[in-house]
This record gives structure tokens, C-alpha cells and sequence, in this order.
């Protein structure tokens, strides 16, 4: 058998199927609950600026990407909000909002270490 390899019942030798993404989602006009939490159980909110800046950053998602903001809830380890999307472009939003808050959290979070760190 030219270029086979053989079975073998060891998962660590099993082929890999690699990177298979996941297929888009379908989405259409309608009103969504979403839901987004930190890894683990971090804090996503840990002081009250925090929330208020993760709160202008979801408002102006929603003026960019024509989004209604129906409700919210904020809490410290996650959020939910339902929002009216008049087509997929929630998607995008999500992954600006997503981003750019992750971004400047995970800067407040790492200056908040190194001056701490420095008062040790």
C-alpha cells in the first residue's frame, strides 16, 4: 500500500479535520435577545465607567449599523440586550462593539496591573 498509514485506536494519532468554520448565520428582521459574557468568570464590568463606556460603544453600534436598542441589562460578569435589526447586519455590529470594547478593556485592565504592581 503506497503512502498509507496505518490505523491506530490512539486519539492523539487520529487525523485532524483542522479549521472548519461554522456557516453564517441566517438572520432577518426581527427583535433578538442577545447575550455576551467574559471568558471564564472574569469581569466584563468592573467599575461603573466601564459599564457607562461599554454603554456609549453599544449606542453608537446601534446608530452606525441602524440598530434599535429596545432593553438592556449590564452586569459584571455579562450583558443582555434585545435590539430590533432590520436585516444581518447585526453580525458586524456585534463584532465592532465586541472588539473595540475588549480592546480598551483589556488596556484599562493591563494599566491597572502595571501601577499596582508598582506600588508593591
Amino acid at each position: 500500500m503506497p503512502n498509507s498509514v496505518a490505523p491506530t485506536s490512539s486519539p492523539a494519532t487520529l487525523p485532524s479535520l483542522g479549521y472548519v468554520p461554522r456557516r453564517p448565520r441566517s438572520l432577518y428582521a426581527g427583535i433578538y435577545h442577545l447575550a455576551a459574557h467574559g471568558s471564564d468568570t472574569r469581569h466584563l464590568f468592573v467599575t461603573d465607567e466601564d459599564r457607562q463606556d461599554f454603554l456609549e460603544r453599544l449606542a453608537a453600534a446601534c446608530e452606525e449599523f441602524d440598530l434599535a436598542l429596545t432593553s438592556y441589562v449590564v452586569m459584571g460578569t455579562h450583558y443582555h440586550t434585545l435590539l430590533r435589526v432590520p436585516d444581518a447586519r447585526l453580525s458586524q455590529a456585534l463584532q465592532r462593539l465586541h472588539t473595540e470594547y475588549s480592546r480598551h478593556h483589556n488596556a484599562a485592565i493591563g494599566a491597572a496591573r502595571t501601577s499596582s504592581a508598582r506600588t508593591q
